[in-house]
């Protein structure tokens, strides 16, 4: 069983969920820092230890959300946490913020990372050769979508 909470600037819940499973229970908080145009998330287990971290934009006028900078710590890696982040934000996205998409881009050679995408929901769109040159080498981007459901079945 597990606790998940959105915390706002003055330490109020703004928006928790529960889920069932057979690991340990423990409760994670999201953090929001509005100081800047991307909201900011850090993710802690029971312990208060942080296990990962992810900005989020809010773009109103189109109605989406953009995760950005989605980390994990390598210890907590393959248990469950980024899935669980990401369908979080996802439903944070669509059911507080009313968005009608959720958006990420990816290296596309980090295969780890999109199977975790795909497994939150995650459709992979469209995929940049060389989107990104550094210190001699070419990285791709692959831009995932995810869409608010509801809205689907009510459309």
């Amino acid at each position: 069983f597990y606790t998940w909470e959105f915390i706002n600037e003055n330490g109020e819940v703004r928006y928790a969920d529960e889920a069932i499973t057979d690991r340990a229970v423990f409760t994670m908080s999201f953090v929001r820092d509005l100081s800047g145009v991307a909201v900011t998330y850090t993710a802690v287990d029971e312990n208060g230890r942080a296990v990962g971290f992810f900005c989020c934009w809010i773009d109103r006028e189109n109605s989406n959300a953009m995760l950005k900078f989605v980390v994990v710590d390598s210890s907590a890696r393959g248990r469950g946490y980024g899935r669980e982040m990401i369908n979080l934000a996802a439903r944070y996205a669509f059911d507080v913020e009313t968005v009608d998409t959720v958006t990420l881009n990816v290296f596309s050679v980090n295969g780890p990372a999109r199977k975790c995408y795909s497994s939150a929901g995650f459709k992979e769109i469209s995929v940049t050769d060389n989107a990104f040159s550094f210190g001699g080498e070419s990285w791709g981007r692959c831009f995932m979508r995810m869409e608010n459901k509801l809205k689907e079945d009510i459309l």
